[in-house]
């Protein structure tokens, strides 16, 4: 996957509220990956059923958010989906910057 720095775009300064925190896309293996700690909605089978679509028609155009040791916090149904298309990869970004706030992501995206 390619990523491209803009020049307009500030340097990232790693502090605790950067808007543009360097982030980098890595393939995990879904077995290293483990479901969120926290209460997360379960994915209905509809749901799932446009992942696996979404995913064979386009590719993986989304990411799953995980924690620095490997906790999904978004995308659980993505890997469902992987998993049903017998994939044993997924894209992820480890979001560890985040600390304790990392629970709370799940909100800007419902």
């Amino acid at each position: 996957m390619r990523t491209t720095n803009s020049p307009a775009a500030p340097v990232s300064m790693n502090k605790k509220n950067d808007l543009l925190p360097d982030l980098k896309i890595e393939k995990r293996s879904i077995k290293s990956l483990k479901r969120s700690k926290h209460a997360v909605r379960r994915s209905s089978n509809r749901q799932k059923k446009k992942c696996i679509a979404s995913i064979e028609r386009f590719g993986f155009c989304q990411v799953v958010l995980i924690t620095d040791n490997d906790e999904i916090v978004d995308g659980h149904a993505l890997v469902e989906a992987a998993l049903a298309l017998g994939l044993t990869v997924v894209p992820c970004i480890c979001i560890a910057h985040l600390g304790a706030r990392r629970p709370n992501i799940c909100l800007c995206y419902s």
